[in-house]
């Protein structure tokens, strides 16, 4: 077989060498997915001073990440303004590319708050029933799909709440699991919930921790906040929180801006 018999990938180059051709263009690696989330040097400046300052994190879409920190620290604001609902005083934020600063409306709807402090939240006196009907009106999806969406993320979390029952008798780690399936009515990028270790037993978290691994599973990017790492084992990201020196610890108002110490 002659050297132009042979395959153009094969043929014998300067001095002997073989020539590889360059791979075609479905051959070529593919782009790296823009991350869920993209956070650089985030900061908050309430009444009382900065809430939080120097946030910086990456979250995949599809990963679970965590926001650990006491009271105080700004867990809930950061929260909130990770969802586009809070203004930055400093830092850069996008969500699946888009820009907080030029187009915060794209945030907004591509981002779904599950719990936040006692700012956002499924209503009390509302049932399992009523409070799906309650989202789907908020986040203007039609009944049938976001009943759809939230028994989907129901059964990845191998949870079953009776549709009956009040929001206000959900607790523990079911109002945790409840407030997650309501924010999954609607189709979300990331999805945040706040005080995930609230009213929950040392024993109770990891099998928390591991139904929300299956709803990210789903594809949103869970961000959820903690007093504690343990509440969160095995977070793909995680962000410490810490008072600023000489700070007490803290309530913090989203809502009005301002701060008291406790």
């Amino acid at each position: 077989m002659t050297d132009d018999q042979l395959p153009a990938a094969a043929r014998p180059g300067p001095e002997g060498s073989t020539q590889s051709e360059p791979p075609a263009p479905d051959e070529a690696a593919a782009p790296p997915p823009t991350p869920a989330l993209v956070a650089t040097g985030l900061g908050l400046m309430g009444g009382a001073g900065w809430v939080f300052r120097e946030v910086s994190l990456t979250v995949p879409a599809g990963a679970l990440a965590a926001v650990v920190g006491p009271a105080g620290s700004g867990r809930s604001s950061l929260l909130l303004t990770l969802a586009g609902r809070m203004a930055p005083t400093e830092g850069l934020l996008s969500v699946l590319g888009h820009d907080l600063a030029a187009d915060a409306a794209a945030v907004r709807g591509l981002t779904s708050v599950a719990r936040a402090g006692g700012v956002i939240g499924p209503e009390p006196a509302l049932t399992v029933h009523e409070s799906i009907d309650e989202r789907c009106l908020i986040d203007d999806v039609p009944a049938a799909e976001g009943h759809t969406r939230f028994d989907q993320a129901c059964a990845a979390m191998q949870f079953t709440p009776d549709p009956t029952e009040p929001v206000e008798g959900v607790t523990g780690e079911r109002a945790a699991l409840l407030a997650v399936a309501l924010a999954f009515v609607r189709t979300s990028a990331v999805i945040v919930l706040d005080d995930l270790d609230r009213d929950i037993a040392v024993a109770g978290r990891g099998a928390l921790a591991q139904a929300l691994r299956r709803v990210a599973d789903l594809g949103p990017a869970l961000v959820v906040a903690a007093t504690d790492s343990s509440a969160v084992p095995g977070a793909d990201v995680v962000v410490d929180l810490a008072l600023p020196a000489g700070r007490t610890p803290w309530s913090f108002d989203p809502a009005s801006g301002n701060g008291s110490a406790r």
